[in-house]
């Protein structure tokens, strides 16, 4: 057969970049309607999701972090990881 697709591997091919054109547009879809909600909360919500955040990432275990010290990114990180107080 050489380097020659059959007519089936060709239609197979089309067929699975036309599944993943499907999910990535249904991904990029699904965030748009996060950002646009996240963008209507209020922002009092917003501000104590924040406090509650740099909170959680400097008491049980980490509580010898200053706030002041410490990244946003670390933070996340922080609240992603399992604690010894939630």
């Amino acid at each position: 057969m050489g380097g020659r697709q059959t007519r089936i591997e060709w239609i197979a091919g089309w067929v699975a970049y036309a599944r993943w054109l499907l999910a990535r547009s249904m991904a990029r879809c699904a965030e748009r309607a996060t950002v646009a909600v996240a963008w209507r909360l209020p922002r009092y919500l917003v501000y104590w999701a924040a406090i509650r955040l740099g909170a959680h990432a400097t008491v049980g275990t980490y509580g010898e972090t200053e706030p002041d010290a410490m990244s946003f990114m670390e933070a996340l990180r922080r609240w992603e990881t399992p604690n010894d107080r939630r």
